[in-house]
């Protein structure tokens, strides 16, 4: 299984719970766990879910993009509050 990871913090607040590191950490083990490739990370800081526009998530935006070529089998999040504030999402 080809595994990417998105991993986002969207305030100070959030570096000591959340931080990237601490995502990318749990990331790693999980994949070693499940025997999953590792074939990229997404990381953003300072990105919020709920007021940024996909527009100024550019790390975001390359993850849908690489999944329409098929890069990667599953996207792992630490929290579905790391992909999005609204679950609901449209093509436009």
């Amino acid at each position: 299984m080809r595994a990417v990871s998105y991993q986002r913090v969207s305030d100070e607040s959030q570096v000591d719970n959340w931080s990237i590191a601490a995502q990318r950490h749990e990331f790693e083990d999980l994949c070693r766990q499940k025997g999953w490739q590792i074939v990229a990370v997404y990381s953003e800081e300072g990105k919020s879910a709920r007021s940024d526009s996909i527009e100024k998530r550019p790390q975001f935006r390359q993850l849908l993009e690489d999944c329409s070529k098929g890069i990667f089998d599953v996207v792992v999040v630490h929290s579905l509050d790391r992909w999005s504030r609204n679950l609901y999402y449209r093509k436009h």
